[in-house]
């Protein structure tokens, strides 16, 4: 049924001997695998240097074999468990599934036990084949993200550069070079996201027009405006909120904008509700694309890539917020985010 393996037969005693189990671990061996004898205050360990593809605990021979299983689904939540018990208590039962066991085994049948290490090999396989998948996907998923979100100031630092060489203003070669500095910001901090706890966050009270107009800067904007309604303080972390409002600019300028204007206006602002909103006066986004706007690869521009929303999407979770995209009172593009803590300034 299954290739070769490794199970890991967690019990009480010591070494590599036998016992009552010795018949069960013979026909667990006779089906191909290669079966470790562990310690329970051993199994953490063994699963971080070792992991098996499937763990037998012995739950009538270790002192706390619900604790066994519960550090092995800690350690490594794709590694499936058979947990065994000669007196089908039903008790245990309950906690062993609850505590990550994939499968209960109330018999000392040989037989049963190793169908029963064959079906959890299998599903820990498909489980742990699936987890390498949306690794794979949520890498995939992020590079692109951080290739997208490099674009912005380095749109910046193009567009700079073109308005030096046409106005022999070397003003505008500054600009380029402070683009060229946000650039190497926001790596640093790319960068560090990847690296860091995904559940902690560095929250602070910022100015949301401040934010905002620094926000404006780092993106090639052209002939559009960015106006602000008042000053808020907004906890959030200062970084991510900048990289959030880049996006969202970047996002109304090159696709709210129509042949027939050169520019649209976006207002950035707090309503009554305490809802967070971007908005601008362009296009807008057709009420059929909605509810795709964030999903990864999602662009109505030739030239989009379709993650500049996605990082907005993944920016307002980290902060615990919603997001939401509709329509402005001009017919525009209006994104609220709900859930966010807002103060006076």
């Amino acid at each position: 049924m299954n290739e070769a393996g490794a199970v890991a037969w967690v019990d009480g005693a010591r070494g590599d001997r036998t016992g009552e189990p010795a018949e069960a671990v013979a026909r667990v061996r006779q089906r191909g695998f290669a079966v470790r004898r562990v310690r329970a205050e051993d199994i953490g360990d063994e699963i971080a240097d070792r992991p098996p593809d499937c763990v037998v605990c012995d739950a009538d021979s270790c002192l706390d074999g619900i604790a066994a299983i519960r550090t092995v689904h800690e350690v490594d939540p794709t590694v499936a468990v058979v947990a065994l018990a000669r007196d089908g208590d039903e008790s245990l039962a309950h906690r062993a599934v609850a505590a990550g066991a994939t499968e209960y085994v109330p018999s000392t049948d040989a037989e049963t036990i190793v169908e029963a290490v064959d079906r959890a090999t299998e599903r820990g396989r498909r489980v742990r084949e699936h987890h390498l998948e949306s690794r794979a996907d949520r890498a995939e998923e992020f590079a692109s993200v951080v290739a997208h979100d490099l674009r912005n100031p380095l749109g910046a630092v193009r567009h700079r550069i073109e308005m030096a060489r046409r106005t022999g203003d070397d003003g505008h070669l500054d600009d380029a070079l402070a683009a060229l500095d946000r650039t190497d910001e926001l790596l640093g901090e790319l960068v560090a996201r990847a690296r860091a706890d995904p559940s902690t966050s560095d929250f602070e009270g910022v100015s949301l027009a401040a934010v905002a107009r620094a926000a404006w800067e780092h993106v090639p904007t052209g002939e559009s405006t960015l106006s602000v309604a008042d000053d808020w303080t907004i906890a959030a972390d200062r970084e991510r909120l900048t990289q959030l409002l880049e996006n969202l600019f970047v996002n109304a300028v090159e696709h709210g904008t129509s042949e027939e204007s050169v520019g649209v206006e976006v207002r950035v602002g707090v309503d009554d509700d305490g809802c967070l909103y971007v908005e601008d006066d362009g296009r807008g986004i057709p009420v059929e694309d909605r509810g795709s706007v964030f999903e990864s690869g999602y662009s109505t521009g030739v030239d989009g890539t379709g993650y500049g929303l996605v990082s907005v999407r993944r920016i307002a979770s980290a902060h615990g917020w919603t997001v939401e995209v509709t329509e402005s009172a001009d017919g525009g593009a209006r994104f609220e985010f709900r859930g966010v803590a807002v103060g006076d300034s």
